[in-house]
């Protein structure tokens, strides 16, 4: 690992370099972090941009000006990138792109990093570079909420949804978008502890307004959801900007239920989401897989797809297909009779 390292470290001295990462996510953004002090401080990198990055690029990624010059964090592969880390199932956009990783992992086994056993990108880059961040114990806090936001392993749906920790606040935030407001996090997150930037103006002020929405979006959804017979929640709700409706809400009005799938359209947009219910023990199907047979992706137990253009008008049937294979893909329990709530 030693000449590894400092093999990588002779090749990259002293260039301008940027890194894409996952965005909004915090587990992205608390990757972008960790890497960026990595690549900089013992590897010799000069840093000069940040770029976040979402799904909706996905149809695209491969074209776009990725090269040895970049970073890549908690995002899809891309056979160019001179450093990349990720922990998702479905990063690979397709079979040539996940030749080009296994090439490259037994020539560059400390630039290319990937287990989609971790819960996430963070914890996978702490690990790793384990003997590198011993001396930066603060950001042992970092990683500890990514991981713990990123697999869902919060105590309940309230703390879920309205959770008071300066992690949790920060997190919240993140749902009111803005590629400038993301790279200013990671900036701040880079230098301050948590609680010094959530007590931030910037960050406080997004935190109340993003507070007043999810309420509104509860009080939205809850004539919006039913709970099918199978023990699925779904649930088609028009976005409005006074509204913000949490991926969790569904499990609010119905704790048992064992999955959520839902449409949220929002202008000339749709997102399609379907999480497996985290406080309840059982394998998850691969929900991941599922969506990206659609043109999205995520984790086994959450996924997503974006649709716009053409594809909007299809956003029902494309879920209706999902809502198919999920339950095709999973051992029917005991059936639940539907309920509105």
């Amino acid at each position: 690992m030693r000449n590894a390292l400092g093999s990588l470290r002779h090749k990259f001295i002293s260039t301008e370099r940027t890194i894409y990462f996952h965005a909004p996510c915090f587990d992205g953004l608390i990757s972008c972090v960790l890497a960026w002090d990595f690549l900089e401080t013992d590897q010799g990198w000069r840093i000069c941009h940040l770029r976040p990055v979402n799904y909706d690029v996905r149809a695209n990624w491969l074209t776009f000006n990725v090269t040895e010059s970049c970073a890549v964090l908690d995002f899809l592969y891309h056979p160019s990138a001179g450093f990349w880390a990720d922990h998702h199932p479905t990063t690979f956009i397709n079979a040539n792109v996940e030749a080009s990783y296994s090439a490259r992992i037994f020539r560059e086994p400390s630039a290319i990093l990937y287990n989609p056993q971790y819960g996430s990108t963070s914890s996978l880059l702490w690990d790793r570079f384990h003997s590198f961040f011993a001396t930066r114990d603060r950001f042992r806090e970092l990683v500890h909420w990514a991981d713990k936001i990123d697999s869902a392993r919060y105590e309940s749906v309230e703390e879920a949804i309205f959770g008071e920790a300066p992690a949790l606040r920060i997190n919240s935030t993140l749902m009111l978008g803005g590629t400038d407001y993301c790279e200013f996090l990671v900036r701040q997150l880079r230098n301050h502890e948590l609680k010094q930037v959530a007590e931030l103006p910037e960050v406080a002020q997004r935190f109340e307004e993003v507070r007043k929405r999810l309420v509104r979006g509860l009080e939205q959804l809850k004539d919006r959801v039913i709970l099918l017979d199978d023990g699925i929640v779904a649930f088609d709700v028009e976005r409005t900007d006074e509204a913000i409706i949490s991926r969790y809400a569904p499990f609010h009005f119905f704790p048992n239920a064992r999955y959520s799938i839902g449409l949220s359209r929002y202008l000339d947009t749709v997102r399609i989401t379907a999480m497996r219910n985290p406080w309840l023990t059982f394998e998850s199907i691969p929900l991941g897989e599922l969506f990206r047979q659609h043109g999205g992706g995520g984790h086994q137990r959450v996924a997503s797809v974006f649709l716009s253009g053409g594809r909007v008008n299809s956003a029902e049937r494309i879920a209706d297909e999902i809502l198919g294979e999920m339950r095709r893909e999973e051992k029917q329990p005991e059936s639940y009779e539907a309920v509105v709530a």
